[in-house]
């Protein structure tokens, strides 16, 4: 009896349940179908404009908002078959990559980077010194390295790379030069850098190029098959997205950076389609994939994900940085994921935002509902005041903000304002 009793509870539950996630679907939907007037309005002002945004739930797209091309001269359409440049999100397959090597007991979070990269020499000794800076600090944005004047050593050397980008082997001759802006954990300052050096310790540590490192482990592994580093394979090219960025004398400049991004590749090279990008979301979030499970496993164990990246576990000052708080969001990073927490509505979003060579990207998750969103746009304009460039600023803000808000603000998304 007791049996049978506990077995309706657990099924009432879950149907609760059920018509709960049901009831915030709908809720949802009608919110983001807010978009339409957005779309409207753009096709009016600025019908070259180009973007596509997906609405995730339970692991699915069930509604997409796009307009425009991912190649004007070939008609190709921005969609989820489009090659596009994600940026920073490739952070988050750098950190994932480097957790996966914690646990394997290959390196520990608190291990100095120059164990790994003594090319960076001794650092400023009033600021600890290179010696002070531990893999958790790159992870999360608060080292203080400094890598500008490296840059600027190898630009005076060799001036071709002032448009191009240096190979690891190329750029390690300059790493004695790197400096310090603060000591390390005091502050937070978003560096790329820390993610590039993050790329050669992967390599340094495995034996492997850092790129067939992720292929390997975690890509191939999630079935991720367009995903991929450097230049686009023939099969794919196609496929590969441009930029247009307006200029201010009313011309259009036109962006195909589909090359090797070299020394810089763990802090933003990864190219793939929106499909392959929701593959990623469901290992990290929606767990749907059933045919994966085992794979997912082989990336990283879903307690280990968890213990990461989704516990918010504020006792372990390695694992996270508190970015800054107010009364509208608490921001945090955890080891390279950003994290937003709105504190009336107690809901989070965990992800990444994505700017290279105007591509813009937005990859988020809500960590309560099952709720996620995908944003790729490739129009913009270098006068902030001009309605493409405002039209960015727009679909960017909606998009980032919705899987915390659960909502789109009409004023936020209307053309006529400016803020």
């Amino acid at each position: 009896m007791k049996q049978f009793t506990l077995l309706i509870f657990i099924l009432i539950l879950s149907q609760v349940t059920s018509q709960a996630q049901s009831t915030h679907k709908d809720s949802l939907l009608k919110e983001w179908n807010k978009l339409d007037a957005f779309k409207k309005m753009v096709q009016k002002e600025v019908p070259d404009f180009g973007f596509y945004a997906a609405l995730i739930w339970n692991g699915e797209i069930i509604s997409t908002k796009k307009m425009g091309y991912a190649n004007r001269e070939t008609k190709l359409p921005l969609d989820e078959d489009t090659i596009f440049l994600w940026g920073s999100i490739s952070k988050m397959f750098t950190s994932i990559a480097i957790v996966q090597l914690i646990e394997k007991g290959r390196l520990n979070l608190d291990d100095p980077v120059i164990k790994y990269v003594p090319e960076l020499g001794n650092g400023v000794d009033s600021l600890g010194g290179m010696k002070a800076i531990k893999i958790h600090h790159f992870l999360n944005h608060n080292s203080g390295i400094n890598l500008s004047p490296c840059y600027d050593s190898l630009h005076k050397t060799y001036p071709r790379f002032k448009n191009s980008i240096p190979s690891t082997k190329e750029m390690l001759l300059f790493l004695k030069l790197a400096t310090q802006n603060f000591t390390p954990g005091k502050k937070f300052q978003y560096s790329n850098g820390a993610y590039s050096l993050l790329g050669v310790i992967i390599e340094r540590i495995t034996k492997i190029k850092f790129t067939k490192y992720v292929t390997r482990n975690i890509f191939k592994l999630l079935g991720m098959k367009t995903a991929h580093y450097g230049e686009t394979p023939r099969k794919f090219s196609k496929y590969f997205t441009r930029a247009y960025y307006q200029m201010k004398n009313g011309k259009t400049d036109t962006m195909n950076f589909d090359v090797s991004q070299g020394f810089q590749e763990g802090n933003g090279g990864v190219k793939a389609t929106v499909k392959d990008m929701l593959k990623f979301m469901d290992f990290l979030r929606f767990r749907k994939r059933e045919a994966y499970f085992k794979r997912y496993e082989k990336v990283l164990k879903k307690k280990i994900l968890d213990k990461y990246y989704l516990t918010n576990d504020f006792s372990d000052k390695r694992t996270f940085h508190d970015h800054f708080k107010s009364p509208r969001v608490h921001r945090y990073w955890y080891l390279g994921f950003m994290q937003n927490i709105n504190p009336k509505l107690k809901t989070s979003l965990l992800g990444h935002t994505g700017l290279i060579e105007r591509h813009l990207s937005v990859f988020f998750f809500n960590t309560k509902l099952p709720l996620g969103v995908l944003l790729m746009c490739n129009t913009s304009a270098e006068d902030k005041k001009t309605k493409t460039a405002l039209a960015n600023r727009k679909i960017f803000s909606a998009i980032y903000r919705f899987p915390v808000n659960l909502e789109i603000d009409k004023k936020r998304i209307d053309l006529s304002n400016k803020e």
